[in-house]
């Protein structure tokens, strides 16, 4: 399968240069289409005196947030539509209504290949997130760091970060198309099995052989967490093979567990400096 349909989401918090960079060089590099969709935010209060305008006052609060809204609008559609002429890609527009939740972001989602989104710390003007998203799309989704520590292209240099379960099974088969074009690929395995007597292949050997047959030549790496949380031992390595990029499944255990006790899935996504491709 080739990507042919991407799309990226803005909103008036995100790194919209980023993204837009992240986005129009992938559809580039895989002649794919993009559409930009725009979020509006929550449209939170930004100044706790509005709460308390009354009569004409809460009518100009609304006017304003109103105008300063669609002014946010107007520039992500600006510079969308200059991303997409300078780099040659062809796309589309569109915005999103106000108060969106993540099943509303989803139903525009199921109709790409890839979904680009912004990872924040704070949900601040925003009624969903990234994770809502992965855990009901049913593909895969980029998510990018607010301050990303490597530059363009991604894609180039890969993590896969491997443990055999289905969730980095679909995030390895849905990544394909980009892993195909990468320069380097290194599978990670995070405190392999030990191997019982008999035969049995060597840890990762079977996801090797399987990359191979698409045409991937990787590198395998196996390391033991020695109590670490696994989500930083894969950082660590991304950080130490000069990756641009991880791929990785999302949430093997459920996200209540991750939520309580902490998990790879949540680390990741906390603490990436470099775009992470997942797949639930």
């Amino acid at each position: 399968m080739e990507f042919r349909e991407l799309i990226v989401f803005l909103d008036e918090a995100a790194d919209t240069g980023n993204l837009l960079r992240t986005a129009t060089a992938l559809a580039r590099k895989h002649g794919a289409r993009l559409t930009g969709a725009y979020v509006p935010s929550d449209s939170a209060l930004r100044r706790r005196s509005d709460a308390f305008a009354r009569g004409a006052g809460s009518e100009a609060v609304a006017a304003e947030y109103q105008t300063h809204e669609d002014e946010s609008l107007s520039h992500a559609a600006r510079q969308f539509a200059e991303a997409i002429e300078q780099n040659g890609v062809s796309g589309s527009w569109q915005a999103i209504s106000c108060y969106a939740t993540a099943a509303d972001i989803v139903v525009h989602a199921r109709y790409a290949d890839l979904s680009i989104v912004g990872q924040r710390q704070e949900r601040r003007a925003r009624l969903w997130g990234p994770e809502d998203i992965l855990l009901s799309l049913g593909g895969p989704t980029l998510i990018m760091p607010e301050n990303p520590a490597i530059s363009d292209p991604v894609g180039d240099r890969i993590l896969v970060a491997w443990n055999a379960t289905r969730e980095a099974r679909r995030a390895v088969g849905d990544a394909l198309p980009i892993l195909a074009r990468a320069a380097q690929v290194t599978v990670l395995i995070v405190d392999p099995p030990a191997l019982s007597a008999g035969p049995r292949p060597e840890p990762g050997a079977n996801i090797a052989r399987y990359l191979a047959a698409h045409g991937i030549s990787p590198q395998l790496k196996c390391l033991a967490s020695d109590g670490i949380d696994a989500g930083t031992v894969i950082l660590r390595e991304a950080n130490a093979v000069g990756a641009d990029m991880i791929v990785m499944g999302a949430y093997g255990h459920s996200r209540i567990v991750e939520l309580v006790l902490g998990g790879a899935t949540r680390t990741v996504l906390q603490e990436a400096q470099l775009p992470v491709f997942m797949s639930h």
